[in-house]
C-alpha cells in the first residue's frame, strides 16, 4: 500500500520543465528596436505580452549593455510604467536579468508583482535597484497567472526570463486514479 501511495504522490507532483527566454529567436524584420505587437509576437513563447514591450538588439545606440546572453532583449516603451506578462496556464517564475540602458533616462529600479488566476497578489520583489550592469532579479513565485512590472522613471531592459511549468494531471484522471486506489484498498481489506 505504501508503494501505491508513493506512486500517487509522484503523479501529483508532475514534472517540471525549466525554460529560459533569451529573446534571440525573435525575428526583428530588419529593425533593431520595435514592439512585439508590430512583429506579430504578442503571444511570444505562449505568454501574453503588453503591446508596449519592445524587442531590441545591442546595436541600438546606448543599448550595448542591454542583453545578458546573445544580442536581443526586451525593453519598456517610452513613458510606460506598468507592463504585464500573462499565461493561460499557471507557471513558476524564477526571475530575470535586468539593466538600465546607458542613455540619459535610465530606470533606477524595477518591481515585479505576481498574481494568481483570480488576480490575487501572490508576492512582490519590492523595488530592486538596477544599474547599467546586468543583474539577476530573483522572484521565486509559484502558481503565477500574470506578472506586473513597474519601474522608476526611465527605461529598463530584461533578458533571460526564467520560468517553469508543471505538468499537472487532469482532474478526471486524478479521480479515476483515486477511485482505483480505494477499490484496491477495499479488496485488500476483504482478503485479510
Amino acid at each position: 500500500m505504501k508503494k501505491i501511495i508513493c506512486l500517487f504522490a509522484f503523479l501529483l507532483a508532475g514534472s517540471a520543465n525549466a525554460a529560459v527566454l533569451n529573446f534571440d529567436d525573435i525575428n526583428l524584420n530588419g529593425s533593431n528596436y520595435t514592439t512585439l505587437s508590430s512583429l506579430g509576437q504578442s503571444n511570444y513563447a505562449n505568454f501574453n505580452w503588453d503591446s508596449v514591450w519592445f524587442a531590441g538588439n545591442t546595436t541600438v545606440n546606448n543599448y550595448g549593455n542591454a542583453s545578458h546572453s546573445g544580442t536581443q532583449y526586451l525593453s519598456n516603451g517610452s513613458n510606460v510604467n506598468n507592463l504585464s506578462i500573462g499565461n493561460g496556464m499557471l507557471f513558476n517564475f524564477d526571475g530575470a536579468w535586468f539593466a538600465s540602458p546607458t542613455h540619459s533616462n535610465p530606470a533606477e529600479w524595477i518591481n515585479i508583482s505576481a498574481y494568481d488566476s483570480l488576480n490575487n497578489l501572490i508576492g512582490t520583489t519590492g523595488n530592486v535597484a538596477i544599474t547599467s550592469n546586468m543583474s539577476w532579479v530573483q522572484a521565486g513565485f509559484t502558481n503565477v497567472s500574470s506578472l506586473n512590472i513597474t519601474r522608476g522613471d526611465g527605461w529598463f531592459t530584461m533578458d533571460d526570463f526564467t520560468y517553469n511549468t508543471a505538468s499537472v494531471p487532469e482532474p478526471a484522471t486524478l479521480a479515476l486514479f483515486a477511485l482505483g486506489l480505494f477499490g484496491f484498498a477495499a479488496a485488500r481489506r476483504r482478503k485479510q
